[in-house]
């Protein structure tokens, strides 16, 4: 009987990229594997009874050749198909097709809880960011206007490089100097490690904080000299009737030819 071509052993070596941490992986006699994005495949693959061997990847053509062992080793960022086709002379030939599973690097991610402390007049934020591999970078974002100028600063909030942190940032809007009834517009921004698009970002729920208008710092103004006045009114209403009590003790006790231990203490 004539001698069918075929592979008699596969071995897949996986070098995932370095910023993901991942260590390299081996696989034997499974063409279907799965990685992350960016990876390095290295094939080493034993053929019998084989004259003519092709690699195909995405339907193109990599390697060609007829050696008894084909060895291959390409990037992989997306998703693939592979086949691996032998032939010999006896005009037979076998084929064999495989799939390749990428993994994306995903976007990070950030969640956050807004407060306002009345007693410091900052505003508190509580938050969490998380990726797949780890957080490049934190930033706090805000603008406004001054005059016919934008104005943009953008503070980094130093933060660990881990998949997973918590952070905490307070944040005092009269410190702008912003002017009176000026909006600020402001949010957090999350950067990832991607090292294979390049660092990745995604943004928090965007916030306005409105600083008081003139006629807003009037009204509080008022509302400050109202609450003086209704306690300076209520001082002097006490002060009157300490006096009225002074005056009736005074009275009682000059119609008295002796003090007694109680009058003393009055």
């Amino acid at each position: 009987s004539l001698l069918q071509p075929k592979v008699v052993n596969m071995d897949i070596e996986i070098f995932h990229p370095k910023y993901t941490n991942k260590k390299n992986e081996t696989v034997s006699n499974n063409g279907d594997i799965i990685i992350s994005e960016g990876s390095f495949v290295e094939w080493e693959i034993k053929l019998k009874n084989s004259d003519k061997y092709l690699f195909l990847l995405d339907n193109k053509v990599i390697e060609a050749g007829n050696k008894k062992i084909l060895t291959v080793k390409k990037q992989i960022l997306r998703d693939e198909k592979y086949s691996i086709i032998t032939s010999n002379s006896n005009s037979l030939s076998d084929t064999l097709v495989y799939s390749i599973q990428v993994i994306k690097d995903a976007f990070p991610k950030i969640n956050l809880e807004k407060n306002f402390d009345t007693l410091s007049n900052n505003y508190l934020y509580n938050g969490v960011v998380e990726d797949d591999y780890a957080i490049n970078k934190l930033e706090f974002h805000y603008e406004y206007k001054n005059q016919d100028s934008t104005i943009k600063v953008v503070d980094k909030i130093i933060i660990e490089s881990g998949s997973f942190e918590t952070f905490l940032h307070s944040f005092n809007f009269n410190n702008i100097k912003a002017n009176p009834g000026e909006t600020i517009n402001y949010y957090f921004k999350v950067w990832d490690n991607d090292g294979i698009n390049g660092s990745k970002f995604s943004i928090s729920q965007k916030y306005i904080y409105k600083e008081s208008s003139i006629d807003d710092l009037i009204i509080r103004k008022n509302i400050e000299n109202e609450k003086i006045k209704s306690g300076l009114n209520q001082s002097i209403m006490l002060a009157e009737e300490i006096q009225k009590d002074i005056k009736k003790l005074n009275k009682e006790i000059i119609q008295k030819n002796k003090i007694g231990w109680q009058d003393k203490k009055k």
